[in-house]
């Protein structure tokens, strides 16, 4: 899974399980933002997975909760 943590001019800064992933942003759908998985093509572009995205989105919305709530059960 490569999500997109940043972008910093015209490369998108990405965190894999093996680390860092620099990805030119021409590469990238126009679509593509902050946080979204993207997953490589064949001819060396990237497609934005938006249902893992939206799975994501949904797990950490979801531990976060939990923290919070647990924090004010303290």
């Amino acid at each position: 899974m490569i999500v997109i943590d940043r972008f910093e001019g015209d490369t998108a800064v990405c965190e894999s399980r093996c680390g860092q992933v620099l990805i030119p942003r021409a590469s990238l759908p126009p679509c593509a933002a902050e946080g979204d998985v993207v997953a490589p093509r064949g001819d060396g572009s990237y497609a934005v997975d938006h249902a893992a995205t939206r799975r994501r989105q949904i797990s950490i919305t979801s531990r976060f909760a939990k923290l919070t709530s647990e924090r004010r059960e303290k």
